[in-house]
């Protein structure tokens, strides 16, 4: 998973840094022909990355607008780049009202330079089922270090997401069930004559009802061999 996680930071930085080399080329002093086939090959090498990557992938301006995306977005969401591209945050489709509010605020911290965790967001594809993605973002910047857009990459993590889910709910349901067992710990003080213990509000109880509120034993009466010969002789067998 680590492997998995670099791999992926990797791949956005790598495609931020083709697109701020674009953005960057200038007119070099063997001339216009060198120039437009070093900035060809990094547009060409960008949009290979960019069509290419198993990853969804949409790029963002300054205000919050899609201003391109890969097919990716359409395979998992089943919107097409006409009914996404152009659209502000706020405006997309695929966003419920809470995961838009979610989405701005971390847009807003990372315009403002901002370095950000990966994070994630619930979207709703076009039937209506949810999914969970995995929001991994880069700044794109100029020459003189201006934010210019915002490379935003989005994995599939809904099994991931479910697993986690159940897992915390494992944990919570073995910790409630951990809180509610009962044990016996410490010095218990029971008298030596009756046998009888004495609880921590000083009240003294038989064996069998102090055991079972303090643990989850159960008792089951019976009588042993000396008792039985003490108590009802006449019922006691005679060996030979």
């Amino acid at each position: 998973m680590k492997d998995e996680e670099k791999t992926k930071k990797q791949l956005i930085e790598e495609l931020v840094e083709l697109r701020q080399q674009g953005d960057a080329q200038k007119v070099p002093d063997n001339g216009p022909e060198s120039f437009d086939e070093a900035l060809q090959d990094s547009e060409q090498k960008y949009r290979v990355i960019f069509e290419l990557s198993p990853e969804a992938i949409v790029l963002l301006d300054t205000k919050g607008h899609i201003i391109d995306m890969n097919g990716r977005v359409y395979d998992w969401l089943g919107y097409k780049p006409e009914e996404i591209i152009g659209k502000n945050i706020l405006q997309l489709p695929v966003l419920a009202k809470k995961s838009k509010l979610k989405v701005m605020r971390k847009f807003t911290l990372r315009m403002l330079g901002k370095k950000l965790a990966p994070y994630d967001i619930i979207f709703i594809n076009k039937s209506g089922e949810k999914h969970v993605g995995r929001i991994r973002a880069n700044q794109i910047k100029d020459k003189n270090g201006n934010i210019t857009a915002d490379l935003v990459m989005i994995s599939e993590v809904t099994e991931l997401s479910r697993f986690e889910d159940e897992r915390k709910k494992l944990i919570r349901e073995l910790k409630e069930a951990l809180a509610k067992i009962q044990t016996l710990r410490g010095l218990v003080p029971i008298c030596s004559s009756c046998k009888k213990i004495r609880d921590d509000k000083g009240y003294w109880h038989q064996v069998e009802t102090y055991v079972s509120r303090h643990s989850e034993a159960q008792f089951s009466h019976g009588m042993c061999p000396d008792c039985m010969k003490e108590l009802y002789p006449k019922y006691q067998k005679t060996s030979d």
